[in-house]
């Protein structure tokens, strides 16, 4: 498991120009362990982290000055050391985001909508045939598969691979685990 002390990209947000306060869409920063002082990536200018309120709202030390943006993509890096203790909290903290992000996905379920009707209500505007053949992307999770079965049980990479598949994540160039774009 990564040390999860890099990027922290999930979600989107909500900032406009001129304010402090920025809402997050499936953003999770409280359950993430997000603190001040952490440095916000928004349109490419930096902002310093001064609150985290909640799962979805945050407040950052200067006002924003970039345009308006809403459904927008952002990114945090976390700043602090990484110790053997900050990788457990940070760790810790992931699972427990990963865990509400199965909740949430339990919960659409439970709804009664199909899958089509979910990536609709999250922006998709493709026509159903277009989704089910976007479905087919698949092959990139069994690359993850093929990869991770040379240092793992398979029970446990199977574990994994589900997981990373349910949440729409994968594992970036980079090596860093990354959420799926809804819009694609």
């Amino acid at each position: 498991m990564s040390d999860y002390t890099g990027w922290y990209k999930f979600g989107t947000i909500t900032a406009v120009k001129g304010s402090k306060e920025i809402i997050g869409d499936k953003t999770y920063w409280n359950s993430a362990g997000l603190n001040p002082g952490d440095i916000v990536k928004i349109n490419g200018s930096d902002y310093e982290l001064d609150s985290v309120t909640d799962d979805t709202h945050l407040t950052l030390a200067e006002a924003y000055a970039g345009e308006s943006v809403s459904g927008g993509k952002y990114a945090i890096v976390r700043n602090f050391t990484a110790t053997p203790m900050s990788r457990t909290v940070a760790n810790i903290s992931e699972i427990l985001r990963i865990h509400q992000l199965l909740l949430d996905e339990k919960l659409k379920v439970l709804t009664g909508k199909s899958s089509y009707q979910i990536a609709q209500d999250h922006g998709y505007t493709g026509t159903e045939e277009e989704w089910l053949e976007s479905l087919k992307a698949a092959g990139e999770i069994t690359q993850i598969y093929a990869a991770l079965e040379e240092k793992a049980d398979k029970a446990d990479v199977e574990g994994v691979v589900n997981l990373f598949s349910q949440l729409g994540l994968y594992v970036d160039e980079d090596g860093d685990l990354a959420q799926e774009d809804d819009d694609e």
